[in-house]
């Protein structure tokens, strides 16, 4: 603070200086009259004098003055008219450029130009100046022609950015100019030309080269013509020529023709896990000496050409057409492309291999490249595990490392080819696969049709299949159809769709064939319908879809239920239902996903028919009813849980029977929103309420219903809500230790075993009420309220880490305690001693119950001796007995620039509302507090450490706690004054608050370092602009102004004015030496004088009275005399 006084000192002394000065400076100078509509001249300080408002006509005097004609005639009409025609007159130029035709010829760097210029001159007799500044060309030879009389021109060739030509008469000027220059070089071979050209109404330019070139870059807003022929552009035109003409070329090289070179590299890859086996490669062609547009390219034989691409180093496709201009083995393509290539080009081709059948020999060797004079590559192969493939013949090929990725089933090498004769010759047989296939068939039902699933998960152990076929009896009568799309081959995550064909040769068996060999673990699956209608009847029956190869294994049926029916297959051999097993987990999945019920059987004999039985399905909400009771005051507070298990139905609604008299509060378990009733029927005896649910739900279903009931009586049965609708299956009834609650109908309630209460009972039978029995004296109630509150927030980051002490001078029984529900409890202290030490839970004396209606956690504390498992057990307290509550919550996303926090302490059940409340803050030194809550007041009062005979903060907030708990005993005293020193003196920045336990939370505004000092500075600009532009104030009026003001709102607003006076003044201090700055070097320059007689006006010129004694006296010697008549002068001022 101390530094906060030293600048008040500061401004108070340049407040007085300020004002001196500023005295002197209004006595010494001259101000103008504030009517005289002066233009301010170049040296006079911007603000001193008042722009013009708008133009206008001065009249000129016999003596040589001006009048502003607008204060004669106050018609605007006829001065806005005499001002709009002389501005016409002004506006048309003196000369303009009519025709400009620029021909030039370049041969190489020399450049031979002539240039034509047709200029329109207006004036008669004055001599009109053209700049004519071309750039680096030099004039051979200048020619001028007009057909008006006495017409002149005079050239002046002085430096290239001084060059003119004077022009005198007016009518149509030709001007012929002959110049020559020469070309810069931009960079090694591309020429540059530069002119600066005039600006012309028509312009035109024809440029012609003497040999062949390559146009660079064009000049802009100009459009260009260029003439090319097959060497390279010859000439260019031009038309709309701007002034900045610039335009650069390349020469075009004759290239002596020579023979192309062509080095070719290859990388091919064998497939023989695709059906047919294929061929496919790139061929990286670098091709020099001359670019080419065709190549002939001979492929190996025995494979047919399927498709064939070019692209040059940028990756764009050339690719013209290609022709296969051999048909038989080898085949060759002749490939044209679609401009002459010269440099890196790539060819990637995709062969198959002819002959499908196995076994085969398989000869591979290199595309070969006509007139290619290096040929070699790499060659991989893959081939799966179901072919045995053998090197019969390695001829100018050598192993090396496979770098293709494949996947593990599938086995490969790779090959370095040296040259086209290279090759490789490969024997190919296929062998026996041998796999295992467990196939399950998934039967469900929809609204017309039984749906059939039928999966073959197949593990290939050794070889590999190619097809499959599967034998389906009575498929051909069309009983079962499969879907059309359905057949899938699913291997990982990949899912490729098949094509089932009926075999030609055998009844009721489909072919699939797949498009590569498959080895290792896939499926194949597929889907199939049948009439509902017939299947129930038992006209159509179920055959089972076999693999022919694997006849007579057993199936896995799982059936899912639908909301109309369930499915039980038949077995028409014994009649019996199949056996079940236990659901796979792939259905299982399924089940759960769907939320239908599902059953697996074994089917262990294909051939045999099933009969399916499709019994019609009967919805079902069955319920269990869970009870929690507490005693709340002179009530009981309920909560039950209500678990629905739907079942064939959706649940758009809830229908509840209430007692007469309770409000309920009813949600669906896991959400915070409550459930609105829509509809409430009263009768006598009970209340039907319907709540209508976001979404219709199936399935599993839970609902939390909260209500409180008061009985008349201790012995009063408790009435319970039952659903209607739904068969309640059972009824749970609980409460905890001390409450005095018990349940006395031994025959339909018997106590169970409980993991949530206490105590608890349960029957089956449908009930409507609980016989409960209330023994008040029994249950452990709070007493009073705690005698002092102290509550320590410290706030760092973004985390609220809240303490509550409660000090007591008897201990009650139990406590009951309230913490926000977002909040986590970390600790509870009686006397340093831990309630939620692993010891202290074990005797379940705290537990909790969560209020999600209000927001809130409920905490019960049992504060017997007994409860303490380490306080001493003979030694009676002596002293306040001290209660402590720790708390962590965390500040919501909010601005960085601006904090606002609610601070939520542990709120007692039971305590006075006049129990006083003093809340520590704990703060970090990157920002600072204000309060919003107007119950509570700070203890700090930072504002009066303003003043220099003002006390410490500490001093004072040490008196104003003494004042506070000067009524209670000492002992206290000295325990609430021990832990608020324990806390201020750990915390370097801080902040005391006074309130009453029913102020509730403090709100905090948090302002971080960064925002005051945005704060400062915004005062400091604004008060150096308002009095840089009211220069006539002195700088003591704003400031007297703002410390009157700021003492009022400190009046009204203390705690805010304390904390932001430091940081205005700042910004006052540093804005007061700105502005002193700037007023002290503004009073150095020049003023204008006053004007001499009464009846003198500004000019355009300045004020009268400014010119030299000389050269007044001279105008006065050129003065027109006084008999001659008054003359206009339209001129006008620009604001």
């Amino acid at each position: 603070m101390a530094i906060v006084r030293f600048l008040l000192l500061v401004v108070f002394s340049f407040s007085g200086l300020t004002g001196s000065v500023m005295l002197r400076a209004q006595d010494s100078g001259t101000v103008p009259p504030v009517t005289s509509p002066v233009a301010p001249a170049d040296n006079v300080p911007v603000g001193s004098v008042p722009p013009p408002l708008k133009a206008d006509v001065l009249l000129r005097t016999e003596s040589g003055d001006l009048i502003p004609y607008r204060e004669l005639l106050p018609i605007d009409r006829v001065i806005d008219e005499l001002l709009q025609r002389g501005l016409e007159q002004l506006a048309v130029p003196l000369y303009t450029i009519a025709q400009q035709e620029l021909s030039a010829v370049v041969d190489r760097d020399e450049i031979d130009i002539t240039l034509e210029l047709q200029i329109q001159v207006r004036p008669a007799d004055e001599w009109v100046t053209i700049p004519m500044s071309f750039g680096d060309v030099f004039v051979k030879r200048f020619d001028h022609k007009s057909d008006a009389p006495r017409t002149e021109a005079v050239p002046e060739l002085g430096e290239q950015n001084s060059r003119q030509l004077h022009l005198l008469g007016a009518g149509l000027h030709t001007i012929k100019l002959e110049m020559m220059g020469k070309a810069r070089t931009l960079v090694p071979g591309v020429r540059q030309l530069t002119l600066n050209l005039l600006a012309a109404t028509a312009s035109h330019a024809d440029i012609k080269f003497a040999g062949p070139v390559e146009l660079q870059s064009l000049p802009v807003d100009s459009v260009d013509k260029p003439m090319r022929d097959e060497e390279g552009v010859r000439s260019v035109e031009f038309w709309g020529l701007a002034q900045a003409f610039s335009l650069s070329w390349s020469d075009v090289v004759q290239r002596v023709t020579q023979k192309p070179v062509i080095q070719v590299q290859n990388r091919m890859k064998l497939d023989l896990t695709t059906i047919p086996v294929n061929l496919t490669g790139t061929q990286q062609l670098q091709i020099s000496g001359s670019p080419i547009n065709e190549v002939r390219v001979t492929f190996p034989a025995g494979f047919q050409l399927q498709e064939l691409d070019a692209r040059n180093s940028s990756g764009i496709s050339v690719l013209n057409n290609f022709e296969r201009t051999s048909t038989s083995d080898p085949v060759t393509a002749l490939v044209r492309l679609t401009t002459a290539t010269e440099g890196a080009l790539a060819l990637s081709f995709d062969l198959e291999l002819a002959n499908r059948a196995f076994p085969q020999d398989i000869r591979v060797a290199l595309p070969a490249i006509q007139d290619a004079n290096v040929q070699s590559g790499d060659l991989d192969i893959l081939f799966p595990t179901g072919l045995l493939v053998q090197q019969t013949v390695v001829e100018g090929a050598q192993r090396k490392r496979v770098t293709s990725e494949t996947d593990l089933s599938v086995a490969a090498t790779a090959f370095r080819m040296r040259s086209i004769e290279s090759h490789i010759v490969l024997h190919v047989e296929e062998t026996e696969a041998q796999f295992a296939v467990l196939p399950e068939i998934t039967l469900q039902t929809d609204a017309q049709n039984v749906i059939l699933t039928a999966r073959y998960p197949i593990n290939v152990l050794t070889g590999s299949l190619l097809d499959l076929a599967i034998y389906w009896p009575g498929y051909s009568s069309g009983e079962w159809q499969i879907l059309p799309g359905s057949t899938r081959l699913i291997s990982g995550k990949t899912s490729v769709p098949l094509l089932p064909q009926q075999s030609d040769n055998e009844t009721d068996v489909l072919q699939m064939t797949f498009r590569e060999r498959q080895s290792g673990e896939f499926t194949v699956e597929f889907r199939a319908y049948a009439p509902l209608a017939a299947v129930r009847s038992g006209a159509i029956q179920l055959r089972c879809p076999e693999i022919q190869a694997r006849l007579g294994q057993p199936f896995v049926l799982i059936t899912i239920e639908s909301d109309e029916f369930s499915i039980r297959p038949i077995s028409m051999g014994t009649g019996e239902p199949l056996p079940t097993i236990p659901l796979p987990a792939s259905a299982a999945a399924v089940a759960v996903e769907s939320g239908l019920q599902s059953e697996s059987w074994l089917h262990d004999d294909a051939s045999i028919p099933i009969r399916l039985e499709l019994p019609a399905q009967a919805p079902s909400v069955r319920a269990n009813i869970r009870l929690g009771m507490q005693p709340r005051g002179s009530g009981i507070e309920v909560l039950e849980t209500i678990g629905f298990e739907i079942e064939h139905r959706d649940l758009a609604s809830l229908s509840l029977t209430v007692p007469p008299g309770v409000e309920p509060t009813v949600r669906i378990s896991g959400q915070s929103e409550i459930l609105r009733a829509t509809e409430v029927i009263d009768s006598e005896s009970e209340t039907h309420w319907s709540f209508r649910l976001p979404e219709a739900r199936r399935g599993s279903l839970t609902f939390e219903v909260n209500y409180l009931w008061t009985p008349a009586a201790t012995t009063d049965p408790m009435p319970l809500i039952i659903p209607e609708a739904a068969e309640v299956l059972r009824i749970k009834v609980g409460t905890g230790s001390g409450s005095g609650l018990t349940v006395q109908d031994a025959v339909n309630w018997q106590p169970v075993y409980s993991e949530e209460f206490d105590a608890a009972w349960q029957t089956s039978q449908p009930v409507t009420t609980v016989p409960i029995r209330w023994q008040k004296d029994l249950a452990l109630t709070s007493s009073e309220s705690p005698d002092l509150i102290l509550a320590r927030s410290q706030i760092i980051g973004k985390q609220i880490l809240t303490t509550t002490l409660a000090l007591y001078e008897t201990l009650p029984g139990v406590l009951t305690v309230e913490t926000p529900l977002n909040a986590s409890l970390d600790a509870i202290l009686i006397d340093q001693q831990s309630l939620t030490s692993h010891d202290a839970l074990l005797r379940g004396n705290v537990q909790r119950q969560k209020i999600v209606e209000r927001g809130i956690s409920r905490w019960t504390i049992r504060t017997l001796g007994a409860t303490l498992p380490t306080a001493p057990t003979t030694d009676a307290h002596v002293g306040p007995r001290i209660v402590e509550f720790k708390i962590r919550d965390r500040i919501p996303m909010q601005s960085s620039l601006w904090l606002t926090a609610t601070l939520e302490r542990v709120t007692i059940i039971g305590e006075s509302p006049t129990t006083p409340v003093v809340w520590y803050i704990g703060l970090q030194e990157k920002s600072q507090a204000a309060s919003a809550s107007p119950d509570f007041i700070s203890l700090m009062h930072h504002g009066v450490t303003l003043l220099p005979w003002g006390e410490s903060a500490r001093l004072m907030a040490d008196r104003q706690l003494k004042a506070i708990l000067s009524p209670y005993p000492t002992e206290i005293q000295l325990v609430a004054t021990e832990n608020l020193d324990s806390w201020i003196s750990a915390s370097g920045h801080h902040d005391l608050y006074f309130g009453s336990a029913e102020s509730g939370a403090l709100r905090l505004n948090l302002i971080p370092f960064v925002s005051l000092l945005l704060i400062s500075a915004t005062v400091c600009v604004i008060f150096f602009v308002v009095l840089s532009v009211l220069r006539r104030i002195t700088i003591v009026f704003p400031l007297l102004l703002m410390g009157c003001g700021g003492l009022v709102a400190w009046l009204l607003v203390p705690e805010w004015i304390s904390l932001l006076a430091p940081y205005v003044a700042m910004g006052v201090v540093f804005g007061t030496v700105s502005v002193m700055f700037q007023r002290l070097i503004s009073d150095r320059r020049v003023r204008f004088p006053k004007a001499s007689q009464m009846g003198e006006y500004p000019t355009v010129f300045g004020y009268s009275g400014m010119l030299s004694h000389a050269v007044t006296e001279r105008s006065a010697a050129a003065a027109i005399p006084s008999g001659t008549k008054s003359e206009f002068n339209v001129s006008s001022f620009t604001h």
